[in-house]
């Protein structure tokens, strides 16, 4: 499967979330997952998606937002990170990671921070250099994330 990454933008990505990452949760009771905050407005946020011929297969987009819970200064935060569910594991999440992250590093950040899913994109990250902070927490509707940080 050919898989190309480009750059995108905010109101193509939006509809993305809701479809990639929980499509079982679409509502206009958006959980706070979906809510935008200033890592996605941002003049210099970045957002990727991953996309076939066909489809786009994976999303994932990064901003300046001050880290919650470590002095990091120039942190941006990773948002909205999914591939489709039907083509997990073939390196498309992989591929989009290390993207955002020499772009992010490109456009001045010193650190990337995240909450990702338990038993989502958690273990992919941790591959990736980032290291957790505090412990696990429930996200209602979501299940338990993790806040992690990674600074380059």
């Amino acid at each position: 499967m050919n898989v190309l990454i480009s750059e995108s933008t905010l109101d193509e990505i939006v509809p993305l979330r809701y479809r990639l990452m929980r499509p079982d949760h679409i509502g206009p009771d958006a959980p706070f997952e979906f809510k935008l905050t200033s890592a996605d407005m941002s003049d210099i946020s970045i957002h990727l998606i991953a996309h076939t011929a066909e489809r786009v297969v994976g999303i994932i987009s990064a901003g300046p937002e001050p880290c919650p819970f470590r002095s990091c200064e120039e942190s941006w935060r990773l948002r909205g990170f999914a591939v489709d569910r039907s083509i997990r594991r073939h390196g498309i999440g992989s591929a989009l990671l290390s993207t955002i992250m020499l772009r992010s590093q490109q456009r001045g950040a010193i650190a990337l921070w995240a909450n990702p899913r338990v038993g989502g994109a958690l273990d992919l990250v941790m591959k990736f250099g980032f290291e957790t902070v505090d412990g696990q927490y429930q996200v209602p509707a979501f299940g338990p994330h993790q806040n992690v940080v990674l600074t380059f």
